[in-house]
């Protein structure tokens, strides 16, 4: 009897074993992806706040949480997309603020041209009240009255064409190169004397005509090399010098951005390398220093 109840006891059990052995493993799966998915929400809440401080520009707390991250799955690519942004958002903060002094140096030069024209305004008054009295010297005093007036007709229109024309504008030149420019303006161009930064690779500072270089100009590279001479419609045109950072320069023509016609290649020390004629920024035919 014993046996009977035995082996009754045991077909019973033995399938609540197996089920209750399914169903706890069944259950840690579940457990285990649900830690997987809290991990994940973690994950994300922790890089949505980093991101919201590198949008904010407090960078060393956006650095310790992604480094928290990448801690988390044993890994840098979050503290080196961070760092990736940060660097893509810097400033050549030198170069602009070259640009706002030496346009705060424009303001200046303009006040003293208003200044200059409360004082001949002042002189044209006396010089108007001593008319009156002195009419013995009437053809004396019209005689200055004429060049002080004519005086003030070129400072105001100086003072009209320096006050207006000043000012700052963000464009793309011919070569899809975003442009930040100070200087003169008209026709809501680039006209005139001004500066400008090219896609933080360099500046400029010189003549511009419709928002392209024009006349006599320097651009420097962020390198170190660094072009002074004249330009036409944006690019390299006529005489120029061109000096490389290694210390080596050329001096002579340019035609569409390269070297062309007579020019003279200078070592750092000072010294002719060579110098002869140029075509398409090739020697064609040269001459080598002794």
């Amino acid at each position: 009897m014993k046996k009977i109840v035995s082996l009754v006891s045991l077909f019973i059990l033995f399938p609540v074993g197996y089920y209750t052995y399914n169903y706890i493993n069944a259950l840690a799966a579940k457990i285990e992806k649900l830690e997987a998915v809290e991990g994940e929400n973690i994950n994300l809440a922790l890089r949505v706040k980093a991101d919201s401080f590198l949008l904010a520009d407090d960078y060393e707390k956006a650095l310790r949480l992604f480094k928290s991250i990448d801690s988390m799955y044993s890994t840098t690519d979050y503290t080196n997309y961070a760092l990736d942004y940060i660097d893509n958002k810097k400033v050549p903060y030198e170069m602009v603020n070259e640009l706002e002094k030496r346009y705060y140096s424009k303001q200046r030069y303009i006040s003293s041209l208003k200044r200059k024209q409360v004082n001949l305004n002042d002189s044209i008054n006396r010089l108007k009240k001593n008319y009156q009295i002195l009419e013995t010297n009437q053809e004396e005093l019209q005689t200055d009255l004429y060049h002080s007036e004519g005086e003030i007709i070129s400072l105001k229109h100086e003072l009209v064409v320096k006050d207006k024309a000043i000012d700052k504008l963000h464009f793309i030149n011919q070569d899809n190169a975003e442009i930040d420019y100070i200087g003169e303006v008209a026709n809501d161009m680039a006209n005139g004397f001004g500066y400008a930064i090219f896609e933080k690779k360099g500046f400029y500072e010189g003549y511009w005509k419709n928002n392209k270089r024009y006349g006599e100009g320097t651009y420097s590279w962020v390198n170190g090399d660094r072009f002074e001479g004249n330009f036409k419609k944006g690019i390299r045109d006529g005489f120029g010098v061109y000096y490389f950072n290694s210390g080596e320069k050329y001096e002579g023509f340019w035609s569409d951005n390269l070297r062309e016609g007579f020019g003279v290649i200078f070592d750092k020390k000072g010294e002719v390398v060579f110098e002869g004629i140029w075509e398409k920024d090739k020697p064609k035919k040269k001459k080598l220093a002794k």
